[in-house]
């Protein structure tokens, strides 16, 4: 996913908004908040998760999209000084 991330925001620098927390973001709303409202539909368990679990996935993800935009930014950085 990143290195798709990678090719994309190199040919839109928008998509590098917030320096990649966007990115995050939208990975977590798209994998795991799309499977977390499928499941509390069809199944009682997932309403058992506390809300702090989603939470710190939400920050796990952002983190993914910050540490991300940085490896990117570097690799543009070193690719530029050749």
């Amino acid at each position: 996913m990143g290195v798709i991330y990678g090719g994309a925001a190199a040919r839109f620098p928008q998509l590098s908004w917030a320096a990649g927390t966007g990115f995050g973001l939208a990975a977590w709303i798209l994998i795991n908040g799309r499977d977390w409202i499928i499941s509390h539909r069809t199944r009682p368990v997932a309403r058992r998760v506390p809300v702090r679990m989603h939470l710190f996935s939400a920050i796990a993800h952002t983190a993914y999209g910050v540490s991300t935009e940085m490896v990117r930014r570097g690799g543009m950085a070193i690719n530029r000084s050749r």
